[in-house]
């Protein structure tokens, strides 16, 4: 497995769940402040719960954001087969006679 390869992945992935993080939270406003979202009595919550959602989502944008930032500061290590475990070490693990590859980031499992 090239861990290099595998750390670009990653990235590209992180990168397309913050374009859907961002749009989530856009559309969410955008159904929060909409018309048909205003309140038809005190019990009609849904704007409310919308801007919540809104409030949720744009906090996972700012996550993500940051856990780019995180890794584009980020080097890759080099490990030898004696080497202690460490922040991006490429680790592979067997449970029930199934292999697994984990690679081991400071933070965004």
């Amino acid at each position: 497995m090239n861990k290099k390869l595998l750390f670009q992945n990653l990235k590209i992935e992180i990168d397309l769940q913050l374009k859907h993080a961002v749009e989530a939270a856009q559309n969410t406003i955008a159904a929060a402040t909409h018309e048909e979202n205003k309140p038809e009595n005190k019990y009609d919550t849904r704007g409310l719960e919308a801007s919540y959602l809104a409030g949720a989502q744009a906090k996972r944008a700012a996550e993500l954001q940051r856990l780019i930032h995180t890794y584009q500061s980020l080097e890759l290590a080099s490990f030898g087969k004696s080497s202690a475990i460490a922040q991006t070490a490429l680790v592979e693990v067997e449970l029930r006679h199934k292999k697994n590859l984990l690679f081991i980031a400071p933070k965004g499992g």
